[in-house]
C-alpha cells in the first residue's frame, strides 16, 4: 500500500503511523519519494503529505452530503 493512500485510510492519519516508528527512535526512509525522517525537511514532508491526505479524506467524506443538500 502507497503511504499516500495509508495516510488518507487512517482516521487518524500521521499520528498513529509515526508513533511506533518514533517510540523505538527509528527513522524513515522511502527511497521512492526520497524522503528520510532523520533529516528536518523529511519530517516536514511527512507531516506535509499526512496534512494533504486528512483533507482529502475529510473532502471525500464530506461529497454524500453536499450531494443530498444540493438535491
Amino acid at each position: 500500500m502507497k503511504l499516500h493512500a495509508y495516510l488518507s485510510l487512517s482516521r487518524h492519519g500521521i499520528y498513529y503511523f509515526r508513533r511506533p516508528i518514533d517510540v523505538v527512535g527509528a527513522d524513515l526512509s522511502i527511497l521512492g519519494l526520497s524522503l528520510d525522517t532523520s533529516a528536518d525537511q523529511g519530517k516536514l514532508m511527512l507531516n506535509l503529505l499526512g496534512g494533504v491526505a486528512e483533507f482529502e479524506r475529510e473532502i471525500v467524506l464530506e461529497l454524500p452530503a453536499n450531494w443530498n443538500a444540493a438535491g
